[in-house]
């Protein structure tokens, strides 16, 4: 492994290890938190609830449009990663 790809992961468990620096039940209470907010609002996720407000408005929107881009897109990403293993 690179030395990047090492304090990558170093810096990605920092909050998880087992020490007086773990945030994982902090964590874990702020989705609670944000589960409860969302669905005292009305909203099924607190995706949704955060979404509500921007353009794409829901969470439904957001995965027919990432659909949409993956068919788009599909046949040319195909292409280009043959390209690049021959």
């Amino acid at each position: 492994d690179s030395l990047r790809q090492q304090a990558m992961l170093l810096m990605g468990r920092a909050g998880y290890a087992k020490d007086e620096f773990n945030n994982e039940a902090n964590i874990r209470r702020i989705l609670e938190l944000k589960t409860e907010l969302a669905s005292l609002l009305g909203f099924k996720s607190y995706a949704d609830y955060g979404l509500e407000s921007k353009m794409a408005q829901n969470v439904q929107t957001v995965e027919e449009f990432l659909g949409s881009l993956t068919k788009a897109y599909q046949s040319k990403a195909e292409t280009e990663k043959a390209t690049l293993e021959a």
